[in-house]
């Protein structure tokens, strides 16, 4: 009968680790799945603001053609 406890002991202590290793994992699981989210989320943050730049540095080149050509006709008119 001691030997009966003592393994059912040992097989008890053994579940308790496991399930302790589970929950720890699963813990940190749910921590890199949050990072993740956290990632996506500023990542689809910075690719909105690049777009935006983009779009600004876009219209300044226009603007920039624009005043060149404006320049470039002022000079050809003042000849």
């Amino acid at each position: 009968m001691g030997l009966w406890k003592y393994l059912q002991s040992r097989a008890d202590l053994e579940h308790e680790r496991r399930s302790e290793f589970r929950r720890t994992l699963q813990d940190q699981i749910d921590t890199l799945s949050e990072q993740v989210g956290k990632l996506n989320y500023q990542k689809e943050s910075l690719l909105r603001e690049i777009a935006e730049l983009r779009e600004a540095l876009a219209e300044a080149k226009a603007t920039i053609l624009h005043l060149e050509e404006l320049l470039r006709r002022r000079s050809y008119d003042n000849n």
